[in-house]
């Protein structure tokens, strides 16, 4: 009884051992793969001259439709409401509206 609690023990170590390191190579290849959440905020804050002071509000969500990945940033200021849609592989302006 007990060899056969402690074989049990073992698989679920392995296998949570297992999880963690898939886990550990998705995050990685995300983070090497995609700029971040951050980064796509910062690029569109340059590219619309907003200074940081404005900045009442901002929406970031990661989008992703078949192969193509896309950020889509929202930012509310004093002077208005700015949306853009970057490449999250590179950064590049897809679209942009103020």
């Amino acid at each position: 009884m007990l060899y056969f609690r402690r074989d049990i023990l073992i698989k679920a170590l392995v296998i949570l051992i297992v999880a963690l390191a898939i886990g550990g190579i998705i995050f990685t290849s995300h983070s090497a793969l995609y700029i971040s959440g951050n980064e796509a905020v910062e690029i569109a804050k340059t590219d619309a001259g907003i200074n940081s002071d404005d900045i009442l509000e901002t929406d970031v969500k990661f989008e992703r439709f078949g192969s193509d990945t896309m950020y889509e940033v929202k930012i509310d200021t004093f002077g208005g409401e700015y949306k853009y849609t970057l490449d999250a592989k590179n950064g590049d302006i897809l679209f942009s509206l103020q």
